[in-house]
């Protein structure tokens, strides 16, 4: 799940924005597997199919067995890539391991859906698990992370989940690269056999004719094994103290300052306060009348920033972290400007949120809101719907705005209480050229 508060053009006003929410609906096939279906308006279709198997339950293991189901062929020859086949049909492919899930996406023109899920599963069941194999798509996973690593906003962001997830998996650094290495082909075929099944999958469907899609998905995903697979134990945030650290590289100009903070994840009760709370602290809502006291502070009275980014990035039920970032700094600006963030952290910790101010932040989202329903795109649509169906979070319209207008501005602040009582802060200083 995340949350950015990025400006966008200007929309009506809320009391004359006509939305056609996005109708949905849940079942479940034969076999147990849970499905949120959506009513789309598009000439396309998509499924998403999530496995409750990620990196806490084997680091190394999940990603390589990821890329290797992604490889899968009908035959032996290279043109019998199943990926290429889903792309000639005019659909696309792809795939992402998380702390604690393995998500497989397809999408493609509905008439041929059925055909790309039936595709989809025949990867699953049957990826390309042997020797040769194996040792090629360890090369393609090193390159994945030399390329990830030089990236700004990742290396900020593995430096914050160092500081404050104290877990093994927000350790991706040369570790990683040598558990890759060691990987068997034995290993992995021990993983798919150990987590690739029925037991705890979620899939998310979007289109207009869905009732073809959920035909095909008990076709195949039906008959997984109910026994096979299942959440393993969610982990605790880890106790953090607030820890800095500032990095150099020639290899980009931007100057930024990353400040990170610990949340709880999606079971947390503060979830949707959270969201509130992010906005305050740092949204730029200006085609909604609102900006926060930051974005005020460090650009419209400093001039010192051009832009702020936030984030709050849910790894589990119970795991998650909120992001702000200022981009666009002078280097001579970098003190000063971590030291404002750090003050206004410090303020929300120690003084009321005005309730005018709060009022604005919740109007804010409910615009956003409105405009991403009002006719979401089918691929985003059943991604969101696969994540909600494994996370037991809201996705009807109706519901999700009537919690938001339910949240008050004692719930923010308690939430801003719960996050920043013992500053358990990472700061971040990324310095360009």
């Amino acid at each position: 799940m995340k949350f950015n508060c990025s400006a966008r053009k200007k929309i009506l006003p809320a009391k004359r924005i006509k939305i056609t929410p996005t109708q949905t609906e849940y079942l479940e096939l034969d076999n147990g597997i849970v499905v949120n279906v959506g009513k789309t308006r598009s000439f396309d279709a998509a499924a998403s199919v999530l496995f409750p198997f990620g990196f806490k339950d084997d680091l190394h293991g999940s990603h390589l067995l990821e890329h290797l189901i992604v490889r899968a062929k009908k035959g032996l020859k290279e043109t019998d890539s199943i990926e290429r086949e889903i792309e000639v049909l005019g659909g696309g492919y792809q795939a992402f391991t998380g702390y604690d899930q393995m998500e497989f996406i397809v999408n493609g023109v509905e008439a041929n859906t059925p055909r790309i899920i039936e595709l989809l599963y025949q990867s699953i069941v049957n990826p390309q698990i042997d020797d040769e194999t194996v040792e090629e798509e360890k090369t393609v996973i090193l390159g994945e992370f030399q390329e990830r690593i030089v990236d700004p906003e990742y290396t900020l962001e593995l430096i914050h989940r160092k500081n404050l997830l104290a877990h093994t998996y927000f350790n991706q650094g040369k570790e990683r690269r040598q558990g890759t290495l060691k990987l068997t082909t034995d290993r992995i075929k021990e993983l798919k056999e150990k987590y690739i099944g029925g037991k705890g999958v979620c899939i998310g469907i979007a289109g207009t004719d869905t009732q073809r899609l959920i035909d095909k998905l008990n076709d195949t995903f039906g008959k997984l094994p109910r026994d096979i697979g299942g959440r393993t134990e969610n982990f605790d945030i880890g106790n953090a103290k607030y820890q800095e650290k500032e990095i150099s590289t020639r290899r980009h100009a931007d100057n930024k300052v990353s400040i990170a903070f610990q949340i709880g994840g999606y079971k947390n009760k503060y979830l949707y306060a959270n969201q509130l709370l992010i906005l305050y602290l740092a949204g730029m809502f200006k085609e909604y009348q609102t900006s926060s006291r930051l974005w005020k502070e460090l650009r419209d009275k400093r001039r010192m920033i051009y832009n702020i980014k936030t984030d709050l990035e849910l790894y589990s039920d119970n795991l998650g972290m909120g992001t702000i970032t200022c981009e666009g700094i002078l280097t001579k600006n970098i003190d000063d400007v971590k030291k404002i963030m750090l003050k206004e952290i410090d303020r929300l910790r120690n003084s009321e949120i005005p309730e005018n101010e709060f009022e604005k932040c919740k109007k804010a989202l409910l615009l956003s809101i409105a405009r991403d329903y009002n006719g979401p795109e089918s691929e985003g649509l059943a991604m969101d719907l696969s994540q909600n169906a494994f996370y037991g979070t809201e996705y009807n319209y109706d519901r999700i705005t009537n919690i938001f207008r339910k949240q008050t501005h004692e719930d923010v602040m308690l939430a801003a209480r719960q996050i920043f009582k013992n500053i358990p802060l990472s700061v971040a200083i990324f310095k360009g050229n």
